[in-house]
């Protein structure tokens, strides 16, 4: 590392220097390793990750990856090839050296698909409009073109892009949608809105023939993240990302809602399918309350870290979920 950089030096841990106990996102974890446990309780990152120490770099400029030049923006159907190590990245969770994720956002750009904190669980995402990084996704999450995903956004401006917008008066004498939302996000929501046609269409590989079949999305889940590093990473970005949560034993592995995910476990879960992984410390998070609004009346899919009494009728919140109709989001 640069030791004459303005930034102070990098300390490998999920949480050490970056992480406090008071943290709502994080849990005391052993220190972070490269390759080879260094002692007691160590977290061992495999060595197929490369941790990233480097100083940063300015803002606009052209990033040089592993030789190769990533465009500035873009994103699309092209993908470059793979890394031949991954990106490991840890930041503090107050996004304070968030110019640790200039890479991960070139990766993005390029294509790739890795796995960032949210203000819920970690998530797996790629580029919204990367064919290959959405083909990937879908496949480290096991799911058909059928299963939902959601777009984590930078803000309202993107949900109005991508979907048809929060629906007026969902409910008679009750405060109108937008407005409920303006108080819940950024926050721990998922809100199934009726998409708009700006929003992709998912093209995934038939798994016998191998030709694309596309489909149009008639709803999509849109979240948007209260935490800062994801922020942070979404501001480099022009786009928001397809994202889904990330299973903490692996791919086409099961959730569960009460879950530790420790991002060094799933790094060496996933292998090298993964071309990044941003570190933000070792969570033990609820899922986002998910809400669909594409209908009449708000219904509650998925009870979470949200309070869902802003929306429904309090005998409502009470009853029974579908978690099988809540995966992916």
């Amino acid at each position: 590392m640069d030791t004459n950089a303005s930034h102070p030096p990098h300390v490998h841990s999920a949480m050490g220097s970056h992480a406090s106990s008071s943290s709502p996102w994080a849990v005391s974890a052993p220190p972070l390793t490269c390759g080879r446990d260094s002692g007691p309780g160590a977290r061992r990152v495999p060595s197929f990750l490369r941790l990233i120490t480097h100083t940063p770099t300015r803002r606009g400029a052209h990033l040089v990856v592993r030789g190769k030049k990533a465009k500035k923006g873009g994103g699309g159907s092209a993908v470059t090839a793979r890394p031949s190590t991954a990106a490991y990245v840890t930041v503090a969770e107050d996004g304070s050296d968030d110019w640790r994720l200039d890479e991960i956002a070139s990766l993005i750009r390029e294509g790739h698909v890795g796995i960032i904190p949210t203000d819920t669980k970690y998530a797996l995402v790629c580029d919204l409009e990367s064919r290959a990084g959405v083909q990937t996704l879908y496949d480290l999450k096991g799911a058909g073109a059928s299963k939902p995903m959601s777009i984590l956004c930078r803000g309202f401006s993107d949900i109005d892009k991508y979907t048809q917008g929060f629906p007026d008066n969902v409910v008679a004498g009750r405060m109108q949608a937008f407005k409920i939302a303006k108080k819940c996000l950024p926050g721990p929501y998922t809100f199934i809105l009726n998409a708009g046609k700006e929003l992709p269409k998912v093209c995934l590989a038939d798994p016998k023939s191998k030709s694309k079949n596309c489909k149009v999305r008639k709803t999509v889940g849109v979240r948007v993240s209260g935490r800062a590093v994801t922020a942070a990473l979404l501001s480099r970005l022009d786009r928001p990302l397809l994202s889904t949560t990330a299973p903490a034993n692996g791919p086409l592995g099961e959730e569960e809602p009460d879950e530790l995910q420790d991002p060094a476990v799933m790094a060496e879960a996933f292998g090298e399918k993964l071309a990044f992984v941003v570190d933000a410390g070792v969570s033990f998070n609820p899922p986002s309350t998910v809400l669909d609004l594409s209908a009449a009346t708000p219904t509650l899919i998925r009870r979470g870290a949200g309070d869902a009494g802003l929306w429904v009728d309090d005998d409502d919140t009470g009853a029974e979920t579908d978690d099988e109709e809540a995966w992916g989001w």
